[in-house]
C-alpha cells in the first residue's frame, strides 16, 4: 500500500466521523426541537385544564352565592375550591369565601345562629385537612420552598376560617385530631431576626417530628424587609382568626394548654 493511498485513507476516515459527527448533531437538533414541541404541547393543556377547573370554581361561586342551595351545598361547594386548590385562581377562592361568610354575618343574629348549630353530614373538613397535610409534606420534603408553601397554606386556612363557625365542622376538626398540626403551624413565623436560630426544648426531650423542629428550612428566607421590619406569612392572620374560632371549645383549649411547645 502507496503512501499516497494511507493519506487518502486517513482523509477518508476523518471524513467519516465528520459527517458522523454532523448526523449527530441533526439527530440531536431534532430530538431536541421534539422534545421542545412536547413541552408546549403539555403547557397549552396544564394550561386549558387550569381554565377548565378555575371555570368550574365559578360554578362553586355561584351555589354559594345563590340563594335557592343549602347550606350544606354551599359547605361542599367550598370543599371543592379546596381540594382543586393548586389549579384554582385566588381570586376565585376569594369570592367564594366573601360570598359564604355573607350566610352567618350582618345584622340578622338569627343567620348566624342557624349556622353554627346546622346539622350536617359533609366532609368537607377531612378533605381541607389532608390538602394542609400535603402542603406540610412537601414542605418537610423540600418539594416547595417556605413562601410557595405559605401561599398554598393561605388560602386553604382562607376556606377553612369560616367553615369552623360551624360546630359540626368543629366537632369534626377534633375528631380527625388536626388541632395540634394545624395550630403548629404558627410557630413557623420568625418573631424576631435570632429566633431563626430558636430551638424548643420540649421538642428536642420528646423527640417529637414538628415543623419547628424544621428551622434549616426557613433559616435561608428572608424574613425581613429592607428595614428589617418582620415579614409576616400570608397565613399568619388565618391561623391566629383560626385559632380564636376553636378556643370556643374547651376541648380545644385543653389541646393547646397541655402541649408546651406553645409556651
Amino acid at each position: 500500500m502507496t503512501t499516497e493511498h494511507l493519506e487518502n485513507t486517513k482523509q477518508w476516515k476523518k471524513i467519516s466521523e465528520i459527517e458522523g459527527k454532523i448526523d449527530d448533531v441533526h439527530l440531536l437538533k431534532e430530538t431536541v426541537e421534539t422534545t421542545l414541541a412536547r413541552v408546549q404541547e403539555m403547557d397549552n393543556i396544564w394550561m386549558f385544564f387550569q381554565r377548565f377547573v378555575d371555570e368550574q370554581g365559578n360554578d362553586q361561586v355561584k351555589i354559594v352565592r345563590g340563594s335557592s342551595y343549602s347550606i350544606v351545598e354551599k359547605i361542599n361547594a367550598m370543599e371543592w375550591v379546596a381540594r382543586y386548590i393548586e389549579f384554582v385562581s385566588p381570586d376565585t377562592v376569594t369570592m367564594i369565601v366573601n360570598y359564604f361568610k355573607d350566610i352567618y354575618t350582618g345584622p340578622d343574629s338569627h343567620r348566624h345562629k342557624t349556622y353554627v348549630e346546622y346539622e350536617h353530614t359533609s366532609e368537607a373538613i377531612p378533605t381541607i385537612f389532608q390538602k394542609v397535610k400535603s402542603k406540610i409534606e412537601d414542605f418537610e420534603q423540600q418539594e416547595i420552598n417556605f413562601w410557595p408553601f405559605d401561599e398554598g397554606l393561605c388560602m386553604l386556612l382562607m376556606i377553612l376560617e369560616p367553615l369552623l363557625v360551624n360546630d359540626d365542622n368543629l366537632d369534626m376538626f377534633l375528631k380527625i385530631n388536626a388541632v395540634d398540626p394545624v395550630c403548629r403551624l404558627i410557630l413557623l413565623q420568625r418573631m424576631t431576626s435570632n429566633l431563626d436560630v430558636w430551638h424548643n426544648d420540649v421538642l428536642i426531650k420528646e423527640g417529637k417530628h414538628a415543623l419547628v423542629s424544621h428551622n434549616h428550612l426557613v433559616t435561608k428566607e428572608k424574613f425581613t424587609d429592607e428595614h428589617g421590619t418582620i415579614i409576616p406569612m400570608k397565613s399568619f392572620r388565618f391561623l391566629l382568626r383560626i385559632i380564636v374560632l376553636m378556643c370556643r371549645n374547651k376541648a380545644v383549649l385543653k389541646v393547646l394548654v397541655r402541649d408546651l411547645i406553645y409556651f
